[in-house]
């Protein structure tokens, strides 16, 4: 599969920024993406509002 602007920006942005990684299942039903990166602060632990 031909890998196109938008893929490569997102996997080398988790990778580059983030740590993280991206894997992107091209399928006959649509796109399947999962992403992964590590959090210093996840959304809700110390935050009073959750935000």
């Amino acid at each position: 599969t031909r890998r196109g602007f938008g893929s490569r920006l997102i996997e080398s942005s988790l990778r580059g920024e983030l740590k993280g990684a991206a894997t992107m299942d091209y399928r006959p039903e649509g796109l399947v993406c999962a992403m992964r990166a590590r959090l210093s602060n996840p959304v809700g632990k110390d935050s009073p509002s959750g935000t």
